[in-house]
């Protein structure tokens, strides 16, 4: 199993994204998980945009599950590993997505964390998911009606083609393999997804009265601790 991310991290505004890279390769290497964590360069006229970003990212992905030989998770670099989560695949025929079956808020799917086996449907999801992302991309009516359902770029255009009749992946319970909003099971994650308040609290500064946020933040910097 293989651990799979790609990260943008544009030149000038500030180090995050790098910072975070580090810490996911210490948290994997820490876990036993090998892992494929690489710098993704974005052109200089989409300098900013998350969305062209992610729009580039996502064929990276597909085309890290066209070669892959094992299992592989796709991840987003803003997280980091607490322990082997090779056991999700046991749950997980083709394609796993992490949703958020906790509550907490009104966005059901996060697509930072994908389980995938190298199957020829999970190849043919990945390309079906592309495909439907360069729909989005290109619809900007199309796009809008689905981001704001699922919001970002790629959980636009997983959403719309999970809904409008594509193969349907395995449901996952991101408090389990992708801990995001609210954080309550900290302990019992393998994977926490830092982002919302929780990355405001690590990278900005901002003071928070959650006790599950200070702990993610005391927990982050442990590992980029070790890292010097």
């Amino acid at each position: 199993m293989k651990l799979v991310a790609r990260y943008f991290s544009f030149e000038g505004v500030d180090n995050r994204w790098d910072r975070m890279a580090n810490v996911l390769r210490r948290s994997c290497d820490a876990c036993g998980v090998e892992h494929d964590v690489r710098l993704m360069p974005v052109p200089q006229r989409t300098r900013g945009s998350a969305v062209v970003a992610n729009h580039a990212k996502l064929k990276e992905w597909r085309d890290a599950v066209l070669e892959a030989t094992g299992p592989i998770i796709l991840a987003d670099v803003d997280m980091f590993m607490q322990r082997d989560p090779r056991a999700g695949f046991d749950c997980v025929e083709h394609v796993g997505i992490t949703y958020r079956d906790q509550g907490g808020t009104h966005i059901p799917i996060n697509a930072g964390v994908v389980f995938v086996h190298p199957t020829k449907r999970a190849r043919q999801f990945m390309r079906d998911w592309c495909d439907m992302d360069d729909l989005l991309y290109s619809e900007g009516v199309e796009f809008c009606k689905w981001r704001a359902k699922n919001q970002g770029m790629n959980q636009a255009s997983l959403g719309a083609l999970i809904e409008t009749g594509g193969f349907q992946p395995t449901r996952l319970d991101c408090s389990k393999w992708n801990l995001v909003e609210p954080w309550d099971s900290i302990d019992a994650a393998h994977m926490v997804h830092v982002k919302g308040n929780a990355f405001r609290h690590i990278f900005n500064g901002e003071k928070s009265k959650y006790d599950s946020v200070i702990e993610i933040k005391k927990r982050w910097e442990s590992i980029e601790h070790d890292i010097a």
